[in-house]
């Protein structure tokens, strides 16, 4: 599939998943983990929970990821797993199999301890992916462990961008960035929910 192909194939996709999208939005005012204030929240469990938007989202994320010439993708237990099992199986059928990295939030204290899951080699070419990116602080935490583990991190990958900094974050550190939707594109959405 060329270039122009892919990009129309996922204008289409993109357009089918903004509706799945839009559940992920929860209108509850609440308190964030770093003590702010928010007039909704993003659960992009709601999007990976759902066949159809588990497909959707990966398809997209695969063809990103497949332009940055990655061997693997990589992301925090428990938020990112869903997608980095769909988009390794997307691999498979495309005939380009892709590993999966799965970081622990914490080390195992029993087993093959450490905190991620496989030995790959080093200079391995990898891609971060989550649902939500929000921080970015996640993103980084990951991107220091798979550094130590002497793999090449080309970029970030997620379905929805909180816009709350993330971005800038993560292309300070000189990788790429790719986010399927930003909250910007649900911003009239938003607005209405908000205002009833």
């Amino acid at each position: 599939m060329n270039p122009e192909e892919r990009s129309i194939l996922a204008e289409d996709t993109r357009s089918q998943l903004s509706e799945i999208v839009k559940g992920c939005f929860d209108f509850t005012p609440l308190i964030t983990k770093d003590g702010t204030f928010t007039p909704y929240y993003v659960n992009g469990q709601v999007v990976t929970s759902q066949a159809a938007g588990l497909y959707l989202a990966a398809t997209i994320i695969f063809g990103q990821v497949q332009e940055w010439g990655i061997e693997a993708v990589a992301g925090e237990v428990a938020g990112a797993s869903p997608l980095l099992g769909a988009v390794i199986a997307l691999s498979y059928q495309a005939g380009t199999p892709l590993r999966a990295v799965y970081i622990r939030k914490e080390a195992k204290s029993y087993g093959l301890s450490g905190l991620i899951n496989v030995s790959l080699p080093a200079g391995t070419k990898v891609a971060m992916v989550d649902d939500v990116s929000v921080s970015g602080l996640t993103a980084l935490r990951c991107y220091d462990i798979l550094q130590k583990a002497e793999l090449q991190v080309e970029g970030f990958a997620c379905i929805i961008d909180k816009r709350r900094g993330a971005k800038e974050k993560i292309e300070a550190t000189g990788l790429k960035y790719f986010s399927i939707y930003s909250v910007d594109d649900f911003a009239d959405y938003i607005q209405a929910r908000i205002a009833k």
